[in-house]
């Protein structure tokens, strides 16, 4: 210990520039070095996901009529699939909310949390089918997914070879007043059958003096042949959801999707889509009155 404290008290002049040159280098590599929340916000960085706007944008949907000039299955059919579909957009959300806050070991308990009576009365139906714990798995699976969730339930088909085109859109009419009920034309080719899916409209005023309004229309399943069909919507105010359909062109981007459009679901895929575009001029555009549902 004693030869040690020698040698640092009393280094050669050799000796001491080495140590000072390692001291220096020592100090320069520390200053260099990133702090540790610096760095870890360079990784959360590096590693954030990105993600496609479609999917991260809530719009207000408004409703849609759907009419196929070739029907994909017989007339008279119970359209299962649609309404699932139909109640898992109005009640999906409130049980995933449920099950967040509590625990549930029937069906009852777990479909009374709902606001109707109706949706509580098809929640019980639909959970007794599979037993209370398949139905919260099935949910929590789902995601949120309406088409997904009752493909899960054996209420949709799905066919993962699915293919299709969209070839063609318009609107009729090009140009209307607010209030006006619009068709989106559509001409498709299925390839092979697909399972359910939709065709997603998403409405945009050019001028951004609203923001983007979509509306969609279910399919069960198609099978393989050429189609037409058209998809309507309503124009009217809601201002609930700050619709207000003021004067001006609308760009239509329709999606020809084989599950829910843009979800990373089992069985979901997007074919193609199309661009087309409307005109509104309406008579006074300070008449905020509401129209009503649209």
């Amino acid at each position: 210990k004693r030869r040690e404290s020698s040698l640092v008290a009393h280094p050669t002049m050799i000796g001491k520039a080495v140590w000072v040159a390692v001291v220096v280098a020592c100090v320069a590599c520390v200053m260099a070095m990133p702090s540790p929340s610096s760095s870890r916000t360079q990784m959360l960085h590096r590693q954030k996901p990105v993600v496609q706007q479609e999917q991260t944008v809530q719009r207000p949907r408004i409703p849609a009529r759907f009419v196929l000039t070739r029907i994909a299955k017989p007339t008279g059919q119970v359209d299962h699939c649609g309404n699932c579909v139909a109640w898992a957009e109005n009640a999906m959300e409130d049980l995933v909310q449920a099950l967040f806050d509590l625990t549930f070991d029937a069906c009852k308990d777990l479909c009374s949390q709902l606001p109707g009576q109706a949706e509580a009365s098809i929640c019980n139906a639909l959970c007794d089918v599979v037993g209370v714990k398949e139905f919260i798995k099935i949910i929590n699976e789902a995601d949120l997914d309406p088409i997904y969730y009752c493909q899960l339930m054996k209420k949709c088909e799905f066919d993962d070879g699915g293919s299709g085109k969209l070839v063609d859109t318009n609107i009729v009419p090009r140009s209307g007043q607010r209030g006006n009920v619009f068709s989106v034309n559509v001409t498709f080719e299925v390839y092979n059958k697909t399972g359910a899916g939709e065709f997603l409209n998403i409405i945009s005023a050019e001028d951004g003096s609203q923001q983007d309004v979509e509306t969609g229309a279910l399919f069960d399943y198609l099978d393989a042949g050429s189609y037409q069909g058209y998809v309507q919507f309503g124009t009217n105010i809601d201002k609930q959801n700050m619709v207000t359909w003021h004067s001006g062109r609308y760009h239509v981007q329709t999606y020809f999707c084989m599950g829910e459009c843009f979800s990373n679901h089992p069985h979901s895929k997007t074919f193609n889509y199309h661009n087309s575009t409307f005109t509104l001029a309406n008579s006074s555009d300070d008449d905020d009155q509401d129209d009503g549902p649209i």
